[in-house]
């Protein structure tokens, strides 16, 4: 398996968004294996541009653990989709920090190790904003 993440993080959703649009398949081993989802994922697999789009990022982000054990196992089912599997996800993958709201230490350290975080889970955003508060930053992303 090729993923920006070796362990299960909200920012699974960045990878598993394109997958579902891009791999009927996979849309249908996630529905089948998430059906309080199911009709949303069904939408979004037709519709990218629809509104349930956040529904199935949101369910994403809130279950990952879930969702990477799903996702481990198949991409162990379907070793021959491999290939596939990582064009697909490294030519779209991100994840959406939109409106999310993120705490970290107020040091130097702390701000580096979150600004490659970044990087690496590759956060889409427009902007963000930064406060402090006591000894830790507020970082809300637009």
């Amino acid at each position: 398996m090729k993923l920006y993440l070796n362990e299960p993080t909200p920012a699974i959703a960045g990878s598993i968004m394109p997958l579902i649009v891009n791999l009927p398949v996979f849309a249908e081993e996630l529905q089948n294996a998430f059906s309080e989802i199911s009709a949303d994922i069904a939408s979004f697999k037709n519709n990218p541009q629809c509104s349930c789009a956040r529904k199935v990022q949101s369910f994403i982000e809130q279950h990952y653990d879930n969702v990477f054990n799903f996702l481990n196992n198949f991409f162990d089912k379907n070793t021959s989709l491999q290939q596939t599997i990582n064009s697909i996800i490294e030519g779209s993958s991100f994840y959406d920090v939109s409106g999310k709201i993120f705490e970290i230490n107020d040091t130097a350290e702390a701000y580096t190790d979150f600004f490659n975080r970044t990087i690496q889970d590759r956060f889409n955003f427009r902007g963000f904003s930064v406060t402090s508060k006591g000894d830790k930053l507020r970082i809300f992303f637009l």
